[in-house]
C-alpha cells in the first residue's frame, strides 16, 4: 500500500489513507480520512455492537381501577380545578333526587 498522510488524503478527496503505523489497538490498516479512525477498530466494534441483544421493551404496567367514591375528599376534574364539596352534594342530588341539599330548608328539599 502506498503511504499517504491525512491532508494529502483529504486533498485527493479519498476516504481512507494509510501510514504504515500501528493504531492504539495495534492493527496496521487504512484509517478513515474524517475521523482518523482505524478500518479494523471500527469493524471489530460494529461486530461487537451487532453481536450484543437488544433490550426488549417493558411491558406496560396495568393501570390500577380508579378509587371509591369517598364524599369526604375533595375531586379533580383538571390539575388546577377543584370541585367543591357543596358542588358535589349538588351533583349528586341532580343524579338521584330526593337528598337534602346543603342550606336548604327541609320544605325546600322536599319539593325538590
Amino acid at each position: 500500500m502506498e503511504i499517504i498522510t491525512q491532508a494529502q488524503a483529504k486533498a485527493r478527496g479519498l476516504k481512507r489513507y494509510y501510514l504504515g503505523t500501528p493504531c492504539k489497538n495495534g492493527h496496521v490498516s487504512d484509517r478513515y480520512t474524517n475521523a482518523r479512525s482505524c478500518v479494523e477498530c471500527v469493524r471489530t466494534k460494529e461486530a461487537r455492537r451487532l453481536a450484543t441483544p437488544k433490550a426488549k421493551p417493558v411491558a406496560p404496567v396495568a393501570e390500577a381501577a380508579p378509587p371509591a367514591y369517598e364524599p369526604e375528599k375533595t375531586l379533580h376534574r383538571d390539575p388546577g380545578q377543584r370541585i367543591s364539596q357543596g358542588r358535589i352534594d349538588a351533583c349528586i342530588d341532580r343524579i338521584y333526587g330526593g337528598a337534602p341539599r346543603l342550606g336548604a330548608t327541609f320544605a325546600e328539599s322536599v319539593a325538590a
